[in-house]
């Protein structure tokens, strides 16, 4: 798995926690995760394009 991978989990699963607890609002919580899904298609798409 490449570093920039593993750090975007990381600070994904973070985030996750944080709103669980309630550190963070629960909507800033989904609107990260809208935006990491969001780069990872874009990200998977250019990976795949580059390639060919």
């Amino acid at each position: 798995m490449k570093r920039s991978h593993l750090l975007t989990l990381v600070l994904l699963f973070g985030s996750i926690v944080l709103g669980i607890t309630e550190l963070i609002e629960t909507k800033a919580v989904l609107f990260l995760i809208i935006i990491f899904g969001f780069t990872s298609v874009i990200a998977a798409f250019s990976d795949r394009y580059r390639n060919k």
